[in-house]
Parts: C-alpha cells; sequence; structure tokens
C-alpha cells in the first residue's frame, strides 16, 4: 500500500508540473501503472486525479488524457466512483470550444465501461451529433459506438436518431460512413433490431454511393451476427438486392454485386440458420 502511495504522490506531481512535456509523460505512463498495480483503490484515485487534471488542463493534456484511457482497457472497469469522475468529465462538455468537446468525447467513449447507463454522457453525446465540427462530430460517434455497445436502452433511444441522420440529405456522405459503424457492436433488443431492419429496408432503396452501401451492409451484417437471431433476415434483405442485378453486366452491377456477395459469404459460415428457399435462390 506505501508503494502505491507512493506512485499516487509521484504522479500528481506529475500532473501538476508546469512543464507541459513532463506533465504528457506522466499521463502516457498511465496504462502501465494500472496493469502493474491492479487494485480498485488504486484506480479509482488515479480516474479521480485524472479527471481533475482534464477538468482543469489544456486541450493538448486532454487529447494526451484521452489517448492514454483509451490504452488502459478492462482495468478502467476496477473504478467505483464512476459518478463523480463522469460528473468532473462533462463539466468541459459546456466548453464553448469544439476541441475541448471534442476531447471529451473520446474520454467518454474510452470510460463507458465504467457508467454505461449515464444519462447525461448520452444527452451530451446526442446532442454532439448536430455539431459543424468535423473532430467532435467523429468523437460523437465513436462514443455513441462505445455505449450503444454496453447498453440496450441507449442503443434503443439512438437508433431511430440514426436513421434519420442517414436519411437526411443535408448529411455529407463521409458523416453518414461514420455514423454506420455505430450498428455494427450495438447492444440490441427485440425492439432494437426492429427498428435497425426498418432503416436497412428504407436505405437499400434509395440511390446512395457504393461506399455509402458498403459500409451501411457491413456494420448491419456485423450486427445480425451478434444478434444470431437476425441472420436469416438480412440474407433476406441481400438476395433482394443482389437478385435485380444478377443479370446486369455493367461495371456498376458488378460492384454492387461485389459488395452483396462479400456480406453473404460472411453469412455463409452460418450455414445452419440459413433457410432452404434461401440457399436455392442464392
Amino acid at each position: 500500500m506505501a508503494g502505491a502511495n507512493v506512485i499516487l504522490q509521484n504522479f500528481d506531481k506529475g500532473l501538476r508540473a508546469h512543464w507541459p512535456p513532463e506533465q504528457l509523460a506522466t499521463i502516457a505512463r498511465l496504462s502501465r501503472l494500472f496493469e502493474e498495480n491492479p487494485v480498485p483503490t488504486f484506480v479509482n484515485s488515479m480516474l479521480l486525479r485524472l479527471a481533475d487534471c482534464f477538468k482543469d488542463g489544456t486541450n493538448d493534456v486532454r487529447v494526451s488524457i484521452a489517448r492514454a484511457l483509451g490504452q488502459c482497457g478492462s482495468q478502467l472497469t476496477l473504478a467505483f466512483s464512476s459518478a463523480e469522475i463522469f460528473r468532473r468529465i462533462l463539466v468541459v462538455s459546456h466548453s464553448n470550444d469544439p476541441n475541448a468537446r471534442e476531447a471529451t468525447l473520446d474520454v467518454l467513449s474510452a470510460i463507458a465501461p465504467i457508467f454505461p447507463e449515464s444519462g447525461q454522457a448520452h444527452h451530451i453525446i446526442c446532442e454532439s451529433m448536430n455539431t459543424s465540427h468535423d473532430g467532435e462530430f467523429r468523437a460523437a460517434c465513436s462514443a455513441m459506438k462505445s455505449f450503444a455497445q454496453l447498453s440496450s436502452m441507449f442503443s434503443e433511444d439512438i437508433v431511430l436518431r440514426i436513421g434519420k441522420l442517414l436519411e437526411d440529405s443535408a448529411i455529407c456522405e463521409r458523416r453518414k460512413i461514420e455514423i454506420c459503424k455505430v450498428f455494427s457492436t450495438m447492444c440490441a433488443n427485440a425492439t432494437t433490431m426492429d427498428y435497425v431492419f426498418d432503416i436497412v429496408d428504407n436505405i437499400i432503396n434509395r440511390n446512395i454511393s457504393d461506399s455509402l452501401l458498403s459500409e451501411f451492409l457491413e456494420a448491419t451484417t456485423s450486427l445480425c451476427i451478434e444478434i444470431r437471431y437476425a441472420i436469416p433476415k438480412q440474407i433476406d434483405n441481400l438476395l433482394n438486392i443482389l437478385l435485380p442485378i444478377k443479370e446486369d453486366c455493367s461495371s456498376a452491377a458488378r460492384i454492387r454485386m461485389l459488395i452483396i456477395l462479400r456480406e453473404l459469404k460472411r453469412l455463409a459460415e452460418y450455414s445452419n440458420i440459413w433457410k432452404e428457399e434461401q440457399v436455392e435462390t442464392f
């Protein structure tokens, strides 16, 4: 215990250093310190100190903290003061600086496992989806993916919002591709899957680019593989896209066919789930 206290004191000293490189070097040691001291009280104390440093620090420090936390993995779940850690971090979410908000969202993405049902975090993530700042939007998508992976409630809350964003002609394709990634690891119940397939039906019948179609189908197929019982429905969707273009010899049709076949190949690993009529159609 005495050794842990010395480490905490040195960590504090490094965080308070007036020389920025010393601060950043201290923060960069975080994951190694957690690996060497996987004790709840130690991890909790370190995260509280980091949260204070994040709240009061510069954007360079905040970015460094976000990066360090992203490397920590399962050790973060040892923390037990999750509400207080989140409270200190979320102070920065009200900043007028989009770069500060971006760093906040990156931290939220990393620490989602310690408080996945944080309503305030959910709200801030959804609000940031409306930003005009590309970095903040990217970080919001990353945080949304992290929380949706752990919270079925959050997944159900956001799925319709994601669908509307994908349908919105004012949203650029690059952002839509980023949004699609949220589907891939979503913690989905039956209601959420119904919403997802409604979105699939809508999107595949729209005139969208090959890049967006590819990302969208890859993400939704990944979700179906996780859920398993949803695989037959996804196979139907893919076959419905494939059949009308099978006889089309144009280069555009061949590209689309390859996109569909790639996803069907992924689902072929679960041949026991395919229905007989699907096998015959394919």
